[in-house]
């Protein structure tokens, strides 16, 4: 093999990097590609009070169930809620288990209360959809509230979770 080959096929492999990378622009990671990546989106726009964003995490069942007005509300209105809310914002992934099925997971999550300084253990459910890690829950195991007396506005200041911001 004379020169020239040589050097054309040592420099071919290189060439071909500079030319794709070139006009190619390497694809922003998935916020969503593993359960972990999952929780940090949702914990961090939690911690940002970025609602449009921790929706984003939710799964289409949940997002079905609870609409983006329901979610805010949840989350920001209610006593139990503020609590989850800064308790996952400050919380870490102490685990992630993914079922045999491929498509759902559990995520354990822990963090210290402020109010007792104890730390608190939560989890939440993983659903695979379309190839991304969503979060699910529904408001019962979320915040221990029937779904049917969450609404109930009469119950739910009867238990004074209900907190109005002026």
């Amino acid at each position: 093999m004379n020169v020239r080959a040589l050097l054309a096929l040592s420099l071919a492999p290189i060439l071909a990097g500079c030319a794709a990378g070139a006009g190619a622009t390497a694809a922003p990671p998935d916020r969503f590609a593993t359960v972990k990546d999952s929780y940090t989106s949702f914990r961090d726009a939690l911690a940002k009070d970025d609602y449009d964003a921790a929706y984003e995490a939710l799964s289409r069942d949940t997002r079905d169930r609870y609409p983006s007005q329901v979610f805010w509300i949840a989350f920001n209105m209610t006593s139990t809620g503020q609590h989850y809310r800064r308790l996952i914002a400050s919380s870490v992934l102490v685990a992630s288990i993914e079922k045999k099925d491929g498509v759902n997971a559990v995520a354990i999550l822990r963090a210290k209360d402020p109010r007792s300084d104890l730390y608190e253990m939560k989890s939440f459910r993983g659903v695979k959809e379309d190839g991304r890690w969503l979060v699910s829950f529904t408001l019962q195991e979320f915040f221990g509230i029937p779904e049917d007396e969450f609404f109930d506005l009469e119950k739910v200041a009867e238990n004074r979770d209900f907190r109005h911001r002026r």
